[in-house]
């Protein structure tokens, strides 16, 4: 909304910023900047009602879990608790963020069920944060029976 000078943090600095245009920082720093009328959050394109359904039909179609922003969960959560109209406007779009996640753990599910040979470790790729503190304890208890099964 306005020209806005460069900010120096600990761990990385932003700007400066320009008015009328576009900048990509992190959700955190930004609603900062939006609280102080700086700037707006615009939707990101992962929130979009197509881009969602697109994804949830590409994870029902393909065996591997597929590229989504790592916690997407976690941002649409803050977005939602932070007021951002375009989530409180569209309950639709939180649905379909349940509905990939849901699908998303029940891939993970049935992947350890599958899973028949003795392995230590095993990399799990394109999982977001919740997803994986969800079935942390999951994959130790399923890679301890495997182990034990095969030992």
């Amino acid at each position: 909304k306005q020209d806005f000078p460069k900010i120096n943090l600990i761990f990385q600095s932003f700007g400066p910023f320009r008015r009328l245009k576009r900048n990509f920082i992190p959700f955190l720093y930004s609603s900062v900047l939006e609280k102080m009328k700086v700037g707006e959050i615009l939707i990101p394109t992962w929130l979009n009602h197509k881009w969602l359904k697109k994804k949830i039909f590409m994870e029902i179609d393909q065996e591997n879990l597929q590229m989504i922003p790592r916690n997407y969960i976690e941002l649409s959560y803050m977005f939602y608790k932070n007021d951002k109209k375009f989530l409180k406007s569209i309950p639709v779009q939180i649905t379909l963020i349940e509905e990939l996640f849901s699908i998303r753990n029940s891939k993970l599910k049935m992947g350890l069920i599958l899973l028949k040979i003795p392995i230590r470790a095993f990399k799990l790729e394109n999982i977001g944060e919740i997803e994986l503190i969800n079935y942390k304890k999951i994959l130790q208890i399923q890679l301890q029976v495997n182990n034990f099964i095969h030992a």
